[in-house]
């Protein structure tokens, strides 16, 4: 018997975002993409009272859809992401990654955690080649030390890389759950390959973000999502939320215009 999830995927591969928005609709653990997603179904089920309610009937579905896709690990085009599941706190991702592996799992040891743009991921580690075993010898007689017990580990505080990863996470769950009207001429361009234009930063506001830009038009100009994505910055105040959109949108279009086995 095929699971109603299974019936969302199959929808989504088939681009019949109607099926899927509805299917999805009808879940209850959506997370922070639920608002996006119903409101997203509803304007699909009856644009005519979503307009009389002051809303874009297809900016809502739009914004459905990106939030779909970010829930259930999808590209745009309704095919599976090859991404692993970014998570917004590292301790989510550790727990996911000790039921994935079983609850001994260590980090850095049987998996290692990395902050990226969306947030924290988790690889499992790649077992070290068998050192090549010495001849074995009789130990010699040794005292038994007395047993050690060593004190709890302080939970580490958060790097500045780890709040800056958490920040933008935050920016990109606000994208899922929809741009404003300003923003959606710019989107749907890079969803069809247009590639944006970058941010004017010659005011002395934005001086703290020029480097950040430039190294952003470069990896563009390059045609590399994978430094895209690995670009660290601070997305917080206009400088950073400028940069942020024109660093998703490269992707975005980049994406679009690589073939599929490219991406």
């Amino acid at each position: 018997m095929q699971t109603k999830l299974q019936s969302l995927k199959d929808a989504a591969a088939r681009q019949d975002w109607q099926s899927a928005l509805r299917i999805a609709a009808t879940f209850a653990d959506l997370g922070e993409h639920k608002a996006a997603i119903v409101r997203g179904h509803e304007a699909h089920s009856n644009a005519r009272f979503a307009k009389q309610l002051g809303r874009d009937p297809q900016g809502d579905i739009e914004a459905g859809i990106l939030a779909l896709c970010a829930r259930y690990s999808l590209n745009r085009d309704g095919s599976p992401s090859l991404e692993p599941k970014a998570y917004s706190l590292r301790s989510n991702c550790i727990r996911a990654a000790r039921k994935a592996l079983g609850a001994e799992a260590k980090a850095d040891r049987d998996f290692t955690l990395t902050a990226t743009h969306a947030g924290w991921v988790w690889v499992r580690a790649e077992a070290p080649a068998p050192a090549p075993q010495a001849p074995i010898e009789a130990p010699a007689p040794v005292a038994e030390a007395p047993e050690v017990v060593l004190a709890p580990e302080k939970p580490a505080r958060a790097s500045s890389e780890a709040v800056i990863a958490k920040r933008r996470l935050m920016l990109s769950e606000a994208d899922a759950r929809g741009f404003s009207a300003r923003w959606l001429g710019a989107m749907h361009a890079a969803a069809a390959g247009e590639l944006p234009e970058a941010p004017d930063f010659s005011k002395p506001t934005h001086v703290s973000g020029r480097k950040w830009l430039a190294q952003a038009v470069a990896l563009q100009a390059a045609g590399d999502i994978g430094g895209l994505r690995a670009l660290v910055y601070d997305p917080e105040g206009s400088t950073g939320g400028a940069l942020h959109r024109f660093v998703r949108f490269s992707i975005t279009a980049l994406k679009a215009k690589a073939p599929a086995h490219a991406r």
